[in-house]
């Protein structure tokens, strides 16, 4: 299992905009030595900024020899927020597709420089959460999944070679894939001085949306509906620790990094009342037009009839206006979102309960129980009774969503045991985890 120095974890709530729960894993995996993944989370101070700028989310995917995918996804990763919230004047969507360029543009300049990170690069799928809905920017294989009403939907097109393929066939035939490789990526941030960055949204945000960001370490062991039904099924800290050691338990071939980011309730804020606002206007043009009239009364007294009819008629015209403020009816004004960007979703699955889950659950959950066997005291008593119970009392999968978060917590439960004992703080070459 990756150690707990291979692992990051970012979790927290906010109020703006939304209340929003979200968390974000990232790990090595089983059969890595380094990280090449980066995330990044930026969430909004205050309701202007998030008005402004929104809330952003993101997830790259390194790739070279050596340090060079750890180098180029943490410029992506680092970049793209700061040059995205600096670039205030532009709208949204111009300021994060000119952010994600001008990555491009700095980590080919990089590897250009350099022999040691010639050919570098990375994958970026960007996520930002605006008043008018959620805006993506995505280049490469990683993914952008939103689940909502029992459906689960990916947001985001693969630039693969298999996506890329079967789009270009006239049939759309999901079979013409099947033998073609799934890690061969054909658009990334680095390898080339120029790159074509899909944009997505404004998609309308929901109450109840769950978002999930992630690299192709956890679409490769996992499929879709598992995905979606741990989601599903569990709060955001929870969700992505669960999908991480699934993912490794199915192997861990590559790095994993998940981010869940759940919406709840919209978060009003106070509104000034329009009738108050219309009694304020018309007192203020009211004492406006009394003192246009002592003004052309003066100036009419002196001799200056021109200054007199001048503020004689300011008078007139600011107690029209007074009254017709006053008894004016407010315009609602329908607020119009933006037509979308984009062709998401490119993918859509059914996010109910499915026995597919349920069945890869209780075949870990065995399987752990064998590991445990084979090493006595491995595990806290209380969670190898949960685990005993759990597989003598119910041996068959119950496909339900409360039978997969029970499930999948047990499984972190136990994985957690398994990284904190000294007997598989081994090398993951002769780790007990092989036989997973």
């Amino acid at each position: 299992m990756g150690s707990q120095e291979s692992s990051s974890m970012q979790s927290q709530s906010t109020q703006c905009g939304w209340q929003l729960r979200y968390a974000a894993l990232s790990d090595v995996g089983m059969r890595r030595q380094n990280n090449q993944d980066a995330m990044n989370v930026i969430v909004a101070a205050d309701e202007d900024y998030w008005e402004q700028r929104g809330h952003l989310f993101m997830v790259c995917d390194g790739m070279g020899a050596h340090a060079a995918g750890e180098l180029a996804s943490k410029m992506a990763a680092d970049g793209i927020p700061h040059t995205y919230n600096k670039d205030e004047m532009a709208e949204p969507a111009v300021a994060l597709r000119k952010a994600i360029l001008d990555a491009n543009r700095q980590i080919y300049q990089k590897g250009r420089a350099d022999p040691e990170f010639q050919g570098m690069g990375t994958t970026c799928s960007a996520m930002v959460l605006l008043p008018e809905g959620a805006m993506i920017g995505h280049v490469g294989d990683s993914r952008v999944y939103r689940w909502r009403g029992q459906r689960l939907e990916q947001l985001t097109f693969d630039h693969s070679l298999a996506w890329e393929v079967r789009a270009a066939s006239e049939a759309g035939d999901q079979q013409l894939d099947l033998n073609l490789p799934k890690n061969i990526i054909t658009r990334s941030l680095g390898p080339s001085p120029q790159v074509k960055v899909d944009l997505e949204g404004p998609l309308p945000v929901e109450e109840g949306d769950k978002y999930l960001l992630c690299s192709d370490g956890l679409t490769g062991p996992l499929s879709d509906v598992v995905v979606g039904n741990v989601m599903a099924c569990l709060p955001p800290e929870e969700a992505v620790r669960a999908l991480v050691d699934m993912a490794n338990l199915r192997g861990g071939p590559d790095n994993i990094t998940v981010v869940v980011v759940e919406v709840g309730e919209r978060v009003e804020q106070p509104v000034e009342d329009p009738a108050q606002a219309r009694r304020l206007k018309s007192r203020l043009l009211w004492v406006l037009a009394v003192l246009a009239v002592l003004v052309a009364i003066v100036t009419w007294v002196m001799k200056n009839p021109v200054p007199s009819m001048l503020a004689a008629v300011g008078a007139i015209v600011a107690a029209v206006l007074a009254i017709v403020v006053k008894f004016g009816r407010d315009e609602e004004h329908e607020v119009v979102p933006p037509r979308p960007l984009g062709q998401a979703p490119y993918a859509s699955f059914d996010g109910s309960p499915q026995s597919e889950t349920a069945e890869l659950l209780a075949e870990v959950l065995g399987q752990l129980r064998q590991v445990a066997d084979d090493a006595p005291g491995i595990l806290d008593e209380e969670v190898g009774e949960r685990l005993r119970a759990r597989l003598e009392n119910a041996p068959d999968a119950a496909v339900s969503g409360d039978a997969i978060r029970e499930d999948a917590l047990l499984v972190s439960a136990v994985v957690a045991e398994f990284r904190k004992a000294k007997s598989v703080r081994r090398s993951r070459s002769d780790s007990a985890f092989d036989v997973l």
